[in-house]
């Protein structure tokens, strides 16, 4: 595999992967959590590798809390399922990793302990700030309204929770503005239209649940709410089916497209689906620790890359011994898991003269 990476390698190297501003968006709407502890983390002196880890390590932490308080308290029986489930391979594997995943089992923990106490402020403020980690603050949402809801004292309940969420939305802007400079509405909107990233699509499901488990409450007979649930998740796997198919086979003809302009025995930096129709070498974009010491030894005469330029940004660098020499516009396009068509280019990369 080679020589590891020293710390000034992997900063610069993270920084040339930071190509687009969309996906910098993401990252601090949808990972600000977890964004935020390695931003401290570095600041107070922890090495660049290790604080990519923070946010998981923090959510072991959390996790084994909410776990013993689950045993100490009166909620054993949930104690002992969260740590049946603490347990799975993939969950342990999560946590393993400097992926977002562990930070949002943490909150999710968190804030079913905090559900199961009936302390809802609490449980508001762990929703407001998990939207920003994955977008679990949606499905978390729906789990406070309807806990607040079939709680035996709404008046009291509903308040606390709605300034639970306040305080911890306020807090979530705050670090959004301050420390990634992100502008306040785009930052609580996003999770809302990214849905490709969120699944928020799926969100209604939990509102059709809510509205089953609610339906003493509402006044609805158990087998009219039951037919209610299927014929809405009926309606929502048809037209989630139907976005898919369209974003799907546009993807197929940007595909198509790219077969016709890049020749299959040179490299093409870019995502998977292309090779639905091309079928030469494809390198993925994030993963360019491992095929740039490829691209070095093969030293091929030309290089293709697939990008989505950046506003008024630099064009960023090819791998080593490798520049930009020409780029041509494809318009606008669907590109790896975009809700809405951006510019997309196709370069050519070729070794200096």
């Amino acid at each position: 595999m080679g020589r590891p990476l020293s710390e000034a390698e992997l900063v610069e190297r993270a920084k040339r992967g930071d190509q687009d501003a969309y996906d910098h968006d993401l990252a601090v709407a949808l990972a600000l959590p977890q964004n935020a502890l390695a931003a401290v983390a570095v600041a107070v002196g922890v090495p660049y590798p290790a604080a990519r880890f923070s946010g998981s390590l923090l959510a072991a932490a959390v996790l084994a809390g909410c776990v013993a308080a689950g045993l100490a308290g009166r909620a054993r029986a949930a104690g002992l399922v969260l740590l049946a489930f603490l347990r799975a391979p993939p969950v342990v594997g999560h946590l393993a990793s400097d992926l977002g995943e562990g930070t949002a089992l943490a909150l999710a923990a968190l804030w079913a302990l905090a559900a199961l106490g009936r302390r809802w402020f609490l449980a508001g403020l762990v929703a407001a700030i998990a939207l920003s980690q994955k977008a679990l603050g949606l499905s978390l949402g729906v789990g406070t309204l309807v806990g607040v809801l079939a709680s035996a004292d709404r008046r009291r309940d509903l308040p606390r929770a709605a300034l639970g969420v306040a305080a911890g939305l306020a807090s979530a802007v705050v670090v959004a503005v301050f420390v990634f400079r992100d502008a306040p509405l785009a930052f609580v909107l996003r999770p809302y239209v990214a849905t490709d990233e969120t699944q928020s699509g799926t969100k209604g499901l939990a509102v059709l649940v809510a509205l089953f488990l609610l339906r003493r409450r509402l006044g609805a007979r158990p087998a009219a709410a039951l037919a209610l649930a299927g014929v809405g998740a009926a309606l929502a796997a048809v037209l989630s089916a139907r976005t898919i198919a369209l974003r799907t086979e546009v993807r197929l003809a940007l595909a198509r497209d790219v077969a016709t302009r890049v020749p299959s025995d040179a490299p093409l930096v870019g995502y998977s689906f292309v090779a639905s129709a091309w079928s030469g070498t494809l390198y993925y974009p994030p993963f360019v620790a491992l095929w740039e010491g490829e691209i070095a030894r093969r030293r091929p005469p030309v290089l293709y890359r697939l990008r989505v330029p950046a506003k008024d940004g630099p064009v960023p660098p090819g791998p080593a011994g490798y520049e930009v020499t020409s780029s041509v516009p494809l318009g606008d396009r669907f590109y790896n898991r975009d809700e809405f068509p951006r510019p997309l280019l196709l370069e050519t990369l070729r070794p200096p003269r």
